[in-house]
């Protein structure tokens, strides 16, 4: 019976999004009116908080991904001062969730369901951008899902995955 959970998780976890995608946008802001970004200094991001996940590989995974999504939108990466600035987040926590197993489920009253619970790491991350001049947070994408405890790092094909889906939010610029 337990197998057969597990095989049900599995098809039903394989036929759903792999992220949970939000964006959010100030509406003070139009975005479509800015032609221009660039990347807010490595030394900025917050490395310190999980070098796991806060290292050179996933860093240049993640910047050439919206390097592409933010190309693809009509917007120009500058060295110049630009008039947005990018930066991203990745957050882990810890979690559990309960479910009863009904494998050991009976009609008499004292003998109810098991109660099962098991432990994973949930994972989000964040895409910003900032208005140059205000420093305003202008718009937000994020991806949560779920990591692979088993291999802690972010793999290149989960990262394009979680960009991608990130930027199908975002607006395309009309220059």
């Amino acid at each position: 019976m337990k197998k057969i959970f597990y095989l049900f998780l599995f098809l039903a976890l394989g036929c759903s999004q792999k992220f949970q995608v939000h964006t959010v946008a100030d509406q003070d802001y139009d975005i479509r009116l800015f032609s221009n970004y660039n990347w807010l200094p490595m030394r900025d991001i917050e490395a310190k908080n999980n070098p796991l996940y806060y290292n050179e590989m996933n860093d240049k995974y993640i910047r050439a991904a919206v390097d592409k999504n933010m190309s693809d939108k009509n917007f120009r990466r500058t060295d110049e001062p630009a008039e947005l600035i990018v930066h991203y987040h990745i957050i882990e926590r810890s979690m559990t969730i309960s479910r009863e197993d009904p494998h050991f489920y009976h009609d008499a009253p004292w003998m109810g369901p098991d109660r099962v619970y098991e432990d994973y790491t949930e994972g989000t991350l964040i895409v910003d951008i900032m208005e140059r001049k205000s420093n305003a947070l202008v718009w937000r994408g994020l991806a949560a899902g779920i990591f692979n405890s088993a291999e802690p790092y972010l793999s290149k094909k989960d990262i394009d995955g979680a960009i991608n889906e990130i930027f199908e939010g975002f607006p395309t610029a009309f220059f």
